[in-house]
């Protein structure tokens, strides 16, 4: 947990969302190839309308992930607060720990000085 920094955590939740991203743009990139070739000649009434239908199929997609990609980011950002919190915590255990590791070798020095001094062997 020591070499855990906000850029592991942050190219985790890239890794994990590129693939998704890199989906949505290769559809996006269809829907705008199908767009063309729709409007490519004299697009039939149909074609208008199915074409709105989709269209509004694709707002209404966009307006979703909009709503999901802020609660992602959301989570992201209380997930990224606790482990600051918790990396803080790790580092002020690691500075008590050294703390105590020193004060025990100071206990250990003067209890050898003290023995040494009454004649008690180790």
């Amino acid at each position: 947990m020591s070499n855990l920094t906000k850029k592991d955590v942050k190219d985790a939740v890239v890794e994990v969302l590129e693939p998704f991203a890199t989906a949505i743009q290769k559809d996006m990139a269809d829907f705008r190839k199908k767009v063309a070739k729709g409007f490519e000649g004299t697009a039939t009434k149909k074609e208008v309308l199915d074409l709105k239908a989709e269209v509004m199929l694709v707002k209404q997609d966009m307006r979703e992930l909009r709503t999901e990609f802020r609660e992602m980011k959301e989570g992201i950002d209380k997930f990224l607060s606790k482990i600051d919190k918790y990396i803080s915590l790790y580092e002020e255990q690691k500075l008590e720990l050294s703390s105590l590791t020193n004060q025990v070798r100071r206990l250990e020095t003067q209890v050898s000085e003290i023995r040494d001094k009454v004649g008690l062997k180790k």
